[in-house]
């Protein structure tokens, strides 16, 4: 990653449906870490105003629990857009849970609010641990069963007060995240202590 790209904005969106041109998100939390040292920098979270009427999914509602009509009084996306860039900027890449999921959404909104400049200038190259954590499968560092964020929680020791929080989904993903780097370099070490004996 560029010198000046080092950020990474763990992201989460609670939604109405999973059909970006008919649904709508509704909750987002955002994590913003430093890729050079894995240090919290910030973090946001907020729920969103729908702009039009529309109801949740009987699935999503079970997901999340959040009822459209409880945000009458919550912001607007534009003013949610604004407190985020705000408060982050634009100096970081996404990184998230199926992170092709709630990008979409983001860029959706940046959109149709008037946040489209934003949304370009930053880093395109996200960061989808859910792939990360598939490859640990892949090449047997961890259980073939394990599957969601929720799986790979509990395999790591990490506690959830609530399952489908955007901000804790978004702080457990990075968490998440690190531990599987840590794997993966745990791995690489012990490749490298029987090179030597490869040659000899």
């Amino acid at each position: 990653m560029d010198n000046d790209r080092e950020h990474i904005c763990f992201v989460d969106f609670e939604t109405t449906g999973s059909n970006l041109f008919e649904d709508e998100p509704i909750q987002i939390g955002a994590f913003l870490a430093s890729g050079s040292d894995d240090k919290s920098l910030s973090e946001f979270k907020s729920f969103i105003k729908p702009t039009k009427n529309i109801k949740n999914t009987q699935k999503a509602f079970r997901i999340h629990g959040i009822s459209t009509k409880d945000l009458v009084n919550e912001p607007e996306p534009k003013q949610v857009l604004s407190n985020f860039f705000e408060k982050f900027g634009t100096n970081f890449c996404f990184g998230g849970w199926n992170i092709s999921f709630d990008i979409p959404f983001f860029r959706k909104l940046c959109y149709e609010n008037g946040y489209q400049k934003y949304y370009d200038d930053i880093n395109y190259r996200h960061i989808d641990v859910q792939s990360v954590c598939r490859t640990l499968k892949y090449i047997d560092l961890v259980e073939p069963d394990l599957n969601s964020l929720s799986d790979f929680a509990n395999y790591f020791g990490l506690e959830r007060s609530k399952a489908h929080d955007a901000l804790e989904d978004a702080k457990i993903t990075h968490v998440v995240f690190l531990k599987a780097l840590n794997l993966l370099k745990e791995s690489n070490k012990k490749k490298a202590d029987f090179t030597h004996l490869v040659n000899l």
